[in-house]
């Protein structure tokens, strides 16, 4: 079973949260293929205002993520991210 940290969570968020890294950390493969593609078509849409609109929610919701990370309760985040019963 894999441990994966609260932590290193945010800063892998922080660094790469735009590309959906996180979310891969934390198990969630769905969440972060929609990152990851809206990462990538709002570069491609940057020409036009609308890239850089979707470029500000993506960033957006990478800070709302790192938000509940950081006020998630441990017991909270291994019920969560690590298959631990509390």
């Amino acid at each position: 079973m894999i441990t994966r940290n609260r932590g290193t969570a945010i800063i892998i968020a922080l660094l790469a949260g735009h590309l959906g890294i996180h979310s891969l950390y934390l198990g969630n493969k769905s969440k972060a293929m929609t990152y990851l593609i809206g990462f990538f078509l709002s570069v491609l849409t940057s020409i036009f205002i609308i890239g850089w609109v979707g470029l500000i929610i993506i960033y957006s919701y990478v800070l709302l993520d790192v938000y509940k990370l950081a006020i998630m309760s441990d017991s909270e985040f291994n019920k969560l991210y690590n298959d631990e019963k509390v």
